[in-house]
């Protein structure tokens, strides 16, 4: 995970990139390669940063995982 520091701006952090997945997520709930794929025209470089930001929103309770369906779904205020 990139944190924003001397050399790393907020911009190229990975926490600037958190609402971007956010927002396709609030559109509808998405198999990971689906959302991995919509993020192609985004600043998202590869897959490893790519599975840095979920992996962080999921440990804060920003997504969560549906078993049944196989997507990622945006999780409501403070709901888990």
């Amino acid at each position: 995970m990139m944190l924003p520091n001397k050399i790393t701006t907020y911009a190229h952090s990975t926490l600037a990139k958190f609402p971007v997945v956010l927002r396709r997520l609030e559109q509808n709930d998405m198999t990971v390669s689906e959302l991995y794929k919509s993020m192609k025209d985004t600043e998202i470089g590869d897959i490893s940063e790519f599975l840095n930001i979920i992996d962080c929103l999921y440990a804060l309770g920003r997504i969560n995982y549906d078993e049944e369906r196989r997507v990622l779904c945006h999780v409501e205020g403070n709901k888990v």
